[in-house]
């Protein structure tokens, strides 16, 4: 039931049995979206697959649907695009996904959720004069889907001449996507590089912040030494206020690997996806 928000679990709390979450809106902070930073080779695309996998597991396809976008030339999310005999894709909490690096398909999508989210406000309004999606959940109002767009390599988005109108949409679906459920996850190798003058504001809506190994030319958490003491492809931050020094727990993440007999080394604790053949696989 992701009418409260979203929460699946990512790995291991370190030294720890406990098992770290992804949470949007039910942790302790509340936290509406989230930032991402790891350079090349940290795990930021294996974290990325751990995160799609598990909320799939936890929630249905009627309670939570993903739109994937992939800046890196569509390495992160192609193995989302395979389709069984019947054509469809495997994944059926997906319901759009770019391989391209184009920016104007990022503008089209975003147009497409300020839709979304202005026709769940009218029905919201239409059930009882209700403004938020989870008083119209908890009125029993037809089963609506929570929305999380993930976008890897976001900052690829404003190089072109979109990219003021890209700033806007975005920054309008971060300021008001909760009161229709709608939720973005983006990643990055670094923001340094950003020219955005509206970048500061975006950041203050990015309350979940996820570090790691080597997360760019600017912190995502402020906790510095944390960050550099992490080890690569094997663990993370989390911080679900801002990044702010004080509020991380260090993350073991298991390793997902797509291909069949295949051995992980150099990870403590693996999730591996395969089976004897590719329907088992993706089962």
């Amino acid at each position: 039931d992701a009418s409260k928000g979203l929460s699946a679990p990512i790995g291991w709390l370190k030294d720890s049995d406990g098992l770290a979450r992804f949470q949007l809106l039910t942790g302790a902070y509340k936290a509406v979206h989230g930032l991402m930073g790891g350079t090349s080779g940290s795990g930021k695309s294996n974290l990325l697959h751990v995160l799609i996998h598990s909320l799939c597991w936890q929630y249905a396809p009627d309670e939570l649907n993903l739109y994937l976008l992939d800046f890196k030339d569509g390495t992160a999310f192609r193995h989302y695009t395979d389709t069984n005999q019947k054509n469809e894709i495997w994944l059926p909490h997906v319901k759009s996904i770019s391989v391209s690096n184009d920016p104007e398909y990022a503008l089209s999508l975003f147009e497409f959720l300020k839709n979304e989210q202005k026709r769940r406000n009218d029905v919201f309004k239409k059930v009882g004069n209700l403004d938020k999606y989870e008083d119209y959940r908890e009125k029993g109002g037809t089963k609506m889907p929570r929305i999380l767009v993930v976008i890897d390599e976001f900052q690829v988005m404003f190089d072109g001449s979109t990219e003021e109108q890209i700033a806007k949409n975005l920054t309008d679906i971060l300021k008001q996507g909760r009161s229709a459920g709608i939720h973005l996850l983006l990643a990055t190798q670094t923001l340094a590089s950003m020219q955005v003058p509206s970048l500061p504001g975006m950041k203050g809506q990015l309350q979940l912040r996820i570090s790691l190994h080597g997360n760019g030319d600017e912190q995502i958490v402020e906790d510095t030494v944390l960050s550099s003491s992490i080890v690569s492809q094997k663990e993370c931050i989390v911080n679900e206020n801002f990044g702010k020094r004080g509020y991380d727990a260090v993350v073991e993440i298991p390793r997902v690997s797509f291909s069949n007999n295949v051995t992980e080394t150099g990870h403590t604790r693996e999730a591996v996806f395969s089976g004897d053949d590719a329907e088992d696989q993706r089962a």
